[in-house]
């Protein structure tokens, strides 16, 4: 029986505000919506001032709850990031606005250096139907553009190149819902983002597609199935193009199990690419991971293999077949305020491109966040001689083609790398970062192949790196980033390249609204 069915039969407007149910002898107060239940003013210790209103400060005092005074108040409650309806109970709008800048140094391997700089506007708009927490929207309608401006001097010819986008651009549906624990299964259709793993191995975008995913068990149990038809990317910005398809299918399946054991997350994934812009590739990926905290350590492991055909690489020339493995595992132990990590990645390479086999590991569109998390000069920088590439820039895989515009290629000489690095919490405000990774190649034969030079050697070098993050208002509304990076080369590298150490540097801002 609920409170109503236990009052007397009459007319509600006469009822007191106040009103106590017989049947559970709670007292309550109806108000005719949850979101304008009105705030009592309050301040525990009496020590706000009147010019304190938004920035918190460390000892003014608490405030549980502040009155937003105007739409332009990111800090509080405001309808234009969604927090309340902007009509009725259920319809709601966000706002957001991202303009994020870098500029870098870099020195080129093999000679020469660049200044790039690079700054780019993002601003979305999102429409949804339902509630702001416990369950997924009803409906959703989503649309992000972007307007991009860089000037590189070898990037874009030393020219400034300005770049528009719908980067973004997609409808979700809620297709059933499973009471009392709001499991369900929805839908998206259109421009979305999309990283096929915990760590980005594989797949890591913004494109076209579809996908299912919904969780069950009461949410123990997550899954999704997505299938992308890719658009091309403009060279400059690596924005998104509206005019141009990729020739390129992507099918990822996913299947997450929390608590396996108790704090760690395991994923079981299949992923499929089929590729006919230069040649026909299809290539399948078989993936275990996982991610976690297991006792006092934070953990993550990796282990895929790919299998499939390439009619026609481009290093070997002929008909191959792909069979290749990864392996990758992290570990951190977090101190108090600073926590030191450990990482190891084995991606398998090829040690014959006359065989037909290809055995060197390589993902699709790839952006790991992995080991120093894209601070260090290997990660972070293109590498190129010549006009022939060795690796990409946010990639690990040494894998001899352009991620954005070619086919993943398993005539590759495969990587091994050794991290060592420690994250440091200086304050709410600033974060550093530093890190040591030592690389080599685990095979050479398609080095020499490709770039000429016989008998190489396994070494690539040693790759150090310090960062840092600073929030000058504690929270991510303004971060500047920053960092520095160098790599002495050894081996194979030195032979390809030269003996000189390579140094980068860049600074970028990001402001959220």
């Amino acid at each position: 029986m609920s409170a109503e069915d236990s009052e007397p039969p009459g007319d509600a407007a006469e009822r007191p505000p106040q009103q106590e149910s017989r049947a559970t002898n709670v007292r309550y107060t109806p108000f005719d919506s949850r979101y304008d239940v009105p705030l009592p003013d309050y301040d525990r210790y009496g020590l706000r001032r009147a010019i304190d209103s938004l920035l918190l400060y460390a000892g003014s005092g608490e405030y549980p709850w502040i009155k937003t005074t105007s739409l332009w108040d990111s800090y509080n409650t405001n309808i234009l990031k969604g927090d309340r309806p902007i009509s009725g109970e259920h319809l709601f709008l966000r706002i957001d606005a991202v303009s994020n800048t870098v500029a870098e140094m870099r020195e080129i391997a093999g000679g020469g250096n660049e200044i790039d700089v690079k700054s780019t506007l993002f601003t979305s708009f999102d429409l949804f139907y339902g509630n702001t927490v416990f369950r997924p929207p009803s409906w959703r309608v989503k649309v992000t553009g972007a307007a991009d401006i860089r000037h590189g001097d070898l990037a874009t010819k030393d020219q400034t190149n300005g770049d528009g986008a719908l980067q973004e651009a997609f409808v979700e549906f809620l297709l059933a819902e499973f009471d009392p624990h709001f499991d369900f299964v929805s839908v998206r259709v259109g421009r979305q983002a999309f990283i096929s793993d915990f760590f980005g191995f594989i797949f890591n975008d913004v494109n076209d597609g579809v996908r299912f995913f919904g969780t069950a068990q009461s949410k123990r149990i997550q899954y999704d199935l997505a299938v992308f038809n890719m658009v091309q990317k403009d060279p400059f910005s690596n924005l998104n193009r509206l005019d141009l398809r990729r020739d390129q299918v992507v099918v990822a399946a996913n299947f997450f199990l929390q608590d396996a054991p108790p704090g760690y997350t395991l994923q079981f994934t299949a992923q499929y690419l089929h590729d006919t812009l230069a040649q026909h590739v299809d290539v399948f990926y078989l993936g275990f991971l996982g991610d976690g905290v297991i006792g006092p350590f934070e953990v993550g492991h990796a282990i895929y293999v790919s299998f499939g055909n390439d009619d026609a690489n481009p290093v070997s020339g002929v008909d191959t077949d792909i069979s290749s493995q990864l392996v990758a595992f992290e570990i951190a132990w977090p101190r108090d305020w600073y926590t030191p990590r450990l990482s190891l990645l084995f991606a398998s390479g090829d040690s014959d491109p006359t065989d037909s086999k290809g055995r060197g590991f390589d993902g699709i569109f790839d952006n790991p966040r992995f080991a120093d998390a894209g601070l260090g000069f290997y990660h972070r920088q293109n590498l190129v001689r010549a006009g022939t590439r060795l690796a990409n820039a946010f990639s690990l895989y040494p894998n001899l083609r352009a991620k954005a515009f070619a086919a993943p290629n398993s005539v590759n000489p495969g990587l091994l790398l050794l991290h060592l690095g420690v994250d440091v919490q200086v304050s709410n405000q600033l974060f550093l970062f530093a890190n040591a990774s030592y690389m080599r190649f685990v095979a050479t034969e398609s080095l020499e192949a490709v770039f000429g030079v016989p008998n190489l050697s396994k070494g690539l070098g040693v790759d150090v790196s310090l960062g840092a993050v600073y929030r000058p208002l504690g929270i991510d509304n303004l971060v500047v980033t920053g960092g520095v990076a160098a790599l002495f080369p050894s081996g194979g590298f030195e032979q390809i390249f030269g003996d000189e150490t390579v140094v980068a540097a860049f600074v970028g801002i990001t402001i959220l609204y």
